[in-house]
């Protein structure tokens, strides 16, 4: 069974490391951990600690960045603490100023992808600090994390606050795919409220396709907005050119507004969006844990039409190097 793996994103001082010695305080005993550091922090169990034993075991990853400059290292590091397995959950701390996409990619290669499952993206930021200094707190850096992140969490921000609500609009508008925040006034969040279920589509009903897809459909029959959403695991790739063309035919749907995709093809991941009066638009992001296609419209789409979308994104799925539906 392939190792869950969580990666831990965040700057210096946003409470990253708060929030992991508080989850490997949750491990069940049944689990063994493994945890990768990428920066330097007062980790309260650490490789030389007494309470580090066979379930629970700290290496470090010196030289800089795991993505770029210390990239072998990761992965000599990473083999190494593989082959002392079995493991139940590997945690990865990057450093601050460590970019997920190419660490993500690399988890993902011929040599580890059937060995690892990318299981959380969590993105660690002072809540505080970005109501006070929103320009500064949420930079360039901030913002690229927070565009690869499935959760995101607020600290030094009371949870179900005014402030929270807020903070949780602003985010979720400048990520790729809206992340869950958790907003905390102590760092720490448990692991058990991470491992909930995400909701692809909330409140829709999904149908298996493939033997590992999904298709569900939003909105009431008074709805003035219906959504279909096709949804893939990460580890397909879909042609490119295949996929785009199926998008530019999913758009002359009558009267949709708002057709949205991300995927990943064998060299990049993307996201093609169009809405009426205006041209598609096609750019690179950092996302990385699933595929979704999404037609919005005033109307629910006719079963016909979803079958037969469905049956051409399924054609789109490449099929060598062990990807397949």
């Amino acid at each position: 069974m392939a190792v869950a793996v969580t990666l831990l994103l965040g700057a210096w001082g946003s409470g990253k490391t708060t929030a992991l010695n508080h989850w490997l305080t949750q491990r069940p005993e049944s689990e063994r951990w493994a945890v990768l550091l990428n920066e330097a922090g007062a980790l309260e169990v650490n490789a030389s600690s007494p309470q580090a034993n066979s379930a629970l075991q700290v290496m470090d990853i010196a030289g800089g960045c795991a993505c770029c400059s210390a990239q072998m290292v990761f992965q000599t590091q990473l083999v190494k603490l593989l082959r002392a397995g079995p493991w139940s959950r590997i945690f990865i701390e990057l450093a601050s100023q460590a970019h997920a996409a190419p660490l993500i990619d690399s988890l993902r290669s011929p040599s580890l992808r059937s060995v690892l499952r990318l299981s959380h993206v969590v993105l660690v930021l002072d809540g505080r600090r970005l109501l006070e200094h929103p320009s500064e707190a949420l930079d360039a850096q901030s913002v690229a994390s927070l565009r690869a992140a499935s959760d995101v969490i607020l600290n030094r921000v009371s949870d179900g606050s005014s402030d929270h609500r807020a903070l949780e609009l602003l985010l979720q508008a400048q990520a790729t795919v809206a992340p869950r925040v958790h907003a905390t006034s102590s760092g720490q969040v448990g692991w058990d409220v991470l491992l909930k279920p995400r909701q692809i589509l909330p409140g829709a009903e999904p149908r298996p396709i493939g033997s590992g897809g999904l298709v569900m459909m939003s909105g009431p029959s008074d709805s003035a907005l219906h959504t279909t959403v096709w949804w893939f695991p990460s580890e397909v790739r879909f042609e490119r050119r295949k996929t785009l063309e199926a998008l530019t035919q999913m758009a002359a749907l009558p009267d949709p507004l708002h057709v949205q995709a991300i995927f990943g093809s064998a060299r990049e991941w993307q996201r093609w969006q169009v809405q009426p009066g205006s041209p598609p638009q096609l750019e690179e992001v950092a996302w990385r844990l699933d595929h979704r296609f999404g037609v919005s419209g005033p109307g629910p789409m006719k079963p016909t039409q979803v079958e037969a979308w469905t049956q051409g994104l399924l054609a789109c799925i490449q099929t060598q190097a062990g990807f397949s539906l």
